[in-house]
């Protein structure tokens, strides 16, 4: 881990919070901070790691993996914060096969905004998820591919995007681009520096990004109807609610209404 945290101090103004470089979250979760870089605000990190103080999680957590991909890893989260205004908003992802279907329903920006692909240049155990062919084509450069060729053993996903993850309730006027990269960490921990390719990913991305996703008039004209649309649906879900919301009180305010005469005299009730 030492050439990582070279790495990261080559490229950050700041790496920890000042009272060191990892915060523990929990028994087997820690979080990192970094900021003060080109391109980005900061960098909020998250590693979880198999759940090796509980002997009974343990044993659940390997039989599960013999048989499924959603067994608990050794993973790494960098959840950056880029600068706004930079370039335009679009939502962009590699991810993995054996989690692209549950990442796709769990999160509002990927279902609603990008169509799922397969990419011929990159390894098969990707797939690519975008809103129009000339985004894949600017972010997967031949620089960016070759990286992905080099880190598909342990990278689980890249995601760009300027929408959130959950689905909004409400109208978002101020949102924030982050670009997220998750990946698995090696079960030896002599082969931690075959992860490097993966850090150098990240920071490829966080240049490239800015520099290179301006789109054409017609691409823009498009990821802004995108927007359009899902704001309109957005707004029509808050009507609605507040709609049932007005409709469910008159309902209330009626059957107080009935239940206060009903506990009336007959006398006082014929007044």
């Amino acid at each position: 881990m030492e050439k990582h945290q070279s790495l990261f101090e080559d490229n950050f103004s700041l790496v920890g919070n000042g009272r060191g470089t990892l915060i523990y979250d929990g028994p087997a979760d820690y979080l990192f901070y970094m900021s003060g870089r080109r391109n980005c605000q900061y960098i909020h990190g998250r590693i979880t790691l198999k759940p090796r103080h509980d002997i009974l999680q343990t044993i659940t957590n390997f039989f599960t993996s013999q048989f499924s991909s959603k067994a608990v890893k050794d993973t790494v989260t960098y959840n950056v914060t880029m600068n706004n205004g930079y370039y335009d908003d679009f939502v962009f992802g590699v991810i993995k096969k054996e989690s692209a279907s549950d990442l796709r329903q769990s999160r509002y920006d990927l279902k609603t905004f990008t169509k799922q692909s397969q990419h011929n240049l990159l390894p098969n155990v990707f797939n690519v998820h975008s809103e129009s062919v000339e985004i894949t084509d600017i972010v997967l450069s031949n620089r960016i591919i070759d990286l992905l060729k080099a880190s598909s053993k342990y990278l689980t996903y890249l995601i760009i995007t300027d929408q959130p993850r959950i689905r909004p309730e409400k109208l978002i006027e101020d949102r924030q681009k982050i670009l997220t990269v998750m990946h698995e960490l090696p079960d030896d921990i002599s082969m931690f520096s075959d992860i490097l390719i993966v850090t150098e990913l990240l920071l490829t991305l966080i240049d490239l990004i800015p520099a290179q996703c301006s789109f054409r008039t017609e691409t823009r004209q498009k990821l802004k109807k995108n927007r359009e649309e899902a704001e309109k649906v957005i707004q029509k879900n808050l009507t609605l609610e507040r709609q049932e919301e007005i409709q469910q009180k008159k309902a209330d305010k009626k059957r107080a209404e009935a239940e206060r005469i009903a506990k009336l005299s007959p006398e006082e009730q014929r007044k």
